[in-house]
C-alpha cells in the first residue's frame, strides 16, 4: 500500500461513523443529555420528547406556558445547546 492511500485511524473511524449516521445518534444523544442543563430541572420536568431530524429540534412540551416561555429565548437555547456539542447541528427548534 502506497504512504497517500493512508488516512488515521481517527478519520477512518469518523468516516465509519458518519456512513452509518451514527454520528447523528451520538449528537441527539448529547443533546438530549445537555438537554436539562440548558433549560433547568424545572422546564426540563416538562419535557415529553426530544428528537432530532435534518437540523431541528423537535420538542414535545407537555405545559403551554412552558412552550411558550421557551419559544421566545430558542435563539439562545439554540445557541447554548450547540455550543454543548461544540457543533452547530441545530438551525431551528420546533416545539409542540
Amino acid at each position: 500500500m502506497s504512504r497517500k492511500n493512508l488516512i488515521s485511524l481517527g478519520d477512518a473511524i469518523k468516516a465509519y461513523f458518519k456512513a452509518r449516521r451514527f454520528d447523528e445518534q451520538i449528537l441527539e444523544n448529547n443533546l438530549k443529555g445537555n438537554w436539562e442543563r440548558v433549560v433547568g430541572a424545572n422546564f426540563a420536568s416538562y419535557t415529553q420528547e426530544i428528537d432530532l431530524r435534518y437540523g431541528i429540534l423537535v420538542v414535545k412540551i407537555s405545559s403551554s406556558v412552558v412552550r411558550n416561555e421557551l419559544m421566545m429565548h430558542k435563539s439562545v437555547l439554540i445557541k447554548s445547546l450547540n455550543e454543548s456539542v461544540k457543533s452547530n447541528v441545530i438551525k431551528d427548534i420546533q416545539f409542540r
